[in-house]
């Protein structure tokens, strides 16, 4: 029984981490915090990395499933173009609050997720995240908002969803046992 909810626990969280980073022949599954043109800053297990671009083998986005394994260079490039849809999904990827989400899809399930659905995430509304990203003048770029809007919305509809299934699953297994 409790190798079962232990299962159906990890199964649930696993939703959180959609990038992936090899360094020195290992893949770690992160969340990618900042690109930038010298170093990629992620977490991984709630520590904060800064590892050097030439360092990483492969990097996964999985904010816009985009594998920049062979292609660093494409990567930089569009860092160098300072291009605002990429900064948009990184700073709707730092944005945090998964934990918040997880636990209301949890308590309120469907309407939960109903709720992130439809809700405004513009970058104005989480002021502090975009300051400390740097990226406060891009708040007027619509690119950037439409895909800080998007990835926003992705990753809190993402939490309320695994929250309301781990619910689900212990609630079967509360009544299977």
């Amino acid at each position: 029984m409790k190798k079962l909810l232990l299962l159906a626990l990890v199964l649930c969280s696993a939703y959180t981490f959609a990038d992936v980073i090899t360094i020195d022949g290992k893949a770690y599954d992160v969340e990618i915090k900042k690109v930038k043109k010298s170093k990629v800053i992620f977490e991984l297990n709630d520590e904060r990395y800064s590892v050097p671009f030439k360092n990483i083998e492969s990097l996964y986005l999985g904010s816009d499933n985009q594998n920049y394994t062979h292609n660093k260079e494409q990567l930089l490039t569009l860092l160098e173009e300072d291009n605002p849809c990429l900064a948009g999904t990184m700073d709707a990827q730092m944005r945090g609050k998964t934990a918040i989400n997880f636990l209301g899809g949890m308590f309120f399930g469907p309407f939960a997720i109903i709720h992130k659905y439809v809700k405004d995430f513009h970058p104005a509304n989480d002021y502090g995240t975009i300051a400390m990203s740097g990226n406060t003048e891009l708040m007027k770029d619509f690119q950037y908002i439409e895909c800080y809007r998007k990835k926003a919305r992705a990753k809190a509809v993402t939490a309320n969803a695994g929250g309301w299934g781990t619910w689900i699953l212990l609630v079967i297994l509360g009544s299977a046992g």
